[in-house]
């Protein structure tokens, strides 16, 4: 939508105006981040200043994201079942929530006694995980709505579910997590400046979003506002009065994990800057990989007669919707998403596929290359993404 004379858009982080537009990205199909097709037209941005990786809370977008939000529904592949995401620990697929709440545990930060906020918290996985490990704390949640309040309430210690604002919520909580919701916020400064307001004194705050610098797929999620590097996350959590203790990349596969605590002499924001004309390099390349996959894929379907793309979430439902839905299965290893149609295609095993069929590894490079390790013993075509390297921009 274009701009009207006289309205600016500041950055989402350092509230600079001068925010660089990748061109080319308007090009390219997006999907929803609960996993459906959605139309080409988006724009992206870097800011010129701080470099944080952006859309803008413009009314097409504003608009675009109350359409997503009227149908959504989360995990709907697995039958409202979490995400499975390979635990890189013990190496089994598990719960993304558990996961990130036993890594939690692990570093002993929490009280015995507590009390914890999920913000953006959907359908309550996140409280489920933290009602299983933390046996004596109180759960409350916050949301833009109440549809899924019934579910909720059958959350062993759930308490209340706030649909106000940030700025609405009232309570001191030992533990704030904000597990990929921080993204979604229009105004993502303001949520993280709400935040040490409800922190308890030594209270802690988990923040995942995905890195985008890993996962390129991640900007074409249409009501992702920000894509963060580990750098933007930090800058976003110290302008918001927050103290970062970490920021993990080994937590879960392709997301960050921002650990932050309440700044006890909150001090002006000093952030790192990333080069902006770096980021704007990458991001270029990024989005002519994501070209140069949707081509590979189109000719790897023409030249083989059964054809199937490995994943059931946002790399495979752009990949499907780039090829105008035209494969004839997809491939998931989550024992919850297969056997049920996705995308009026049936979902297999990998164990399970056509002896002979053509899967193409709908990821990253370094995540493609891992897959045909562990599953090159199949009796399957497994057809690997370009390089990032080998993609001219």
């Amino acid at each position: 939508m274009p701009v009207k004379a006289g309205v600016s858009y500041p950055c989402a982080i350092c509230s600079g105006l001068d925010l660089l537009p990748l061109s080319r990205f308007g090009e390219l199909c997006r999907v929803t981040s609960d996993c459906r097709p959605f139309r080409a037209g988006g724009e992206l941005y870097v800011c010129q200043t701080c470099a944080a990786v952006q859309k803008r809370a413009s009314p097409q977008w504003l608009s675009d994201i109350a359409e997503i939000y009227t149908a959504y529904e989360p995990y709907f592949q697995a039958g409202g079942e979490e995400q499975r995401v390979f635990d890189h620990l013990t190496g089994a697929l598990r719960p993304r929530s558990d996961v990130i709440v036993e890594r939690l545990l692990n570093l002993g930060l929490l009280p015995q006694v507590g009390a914890a906020l999920d913000i953006g918290c959907g359908t309550g996985v996140t409280l489920r995980s933290l009602s299983r490990a933390l046996p004596r704390f109180q759960l409350f949640g916050q949301d833009i709505g109440r549809k899924l309040e019934a579910s909720l309430a059958s959350i062993p210690r759930f308490r209340k579910l706030y649909t106000v604002p940030l700025d609405k919520v009232d309570g001191a909580f030992d533990l704030i997590t904000l597990i990929h919701s921080l993204e979604h916020f229009p105004q993502p400064l303001a949520a993280t400046r709400g935040l040490p307001r409800i922190l308890a004194a030594r209270g802690t705050v988990v923040v995942q979003v995905s890195d985008t610098q890993n996962n390129p797929f991640d900007l074409l999620i249409a009501d992702h506002l920000m894509h963060f590097s580990p750098d933007s996350l930090r800058n976003v959590l110290a302008a918001g009065g927050l103290g970062t203790i970490r920021v993990a990349r080994d937590w879960v596969s392709k997301e960050l994990t921002g650990i932050a605590c309440a700044d006890p002499i909150p001090e002006a924001y000093t952030g790192t800057l990333a080069d902006p004309k770096v980021v704007y390099r990458v991001l270029q390349r990024q989005i002519a990989w994501l070209g140069s996959l949707a081509h590979a894929a189109q000719r790897e379907r023409g030249e083989n007669s059964r054809f199937g793309l490995f994943g059931t979430s946002i790399a495979a439902t752009w990949l499907a919707a780039t090829l105008d839905m035209d494969l004839d299965f997809f491939v998931d290893e989550d024992v919850n998403r297969v056997d049920r149609p996705y995308l009026g295609k049936p979902v297999f095993l990998p164990s399970t596929v056509e002896a002979g069929s053509t899967v193409f590894l709908a990821l990253t490079p370094v995540v493609a290359d891992a897959i045909r390790k562990r599953l090159g013993n199949l009796p399957l075509k497994f057809v690997s993404p370009p390089t990032m390297e080998a993609t001219a921009l």
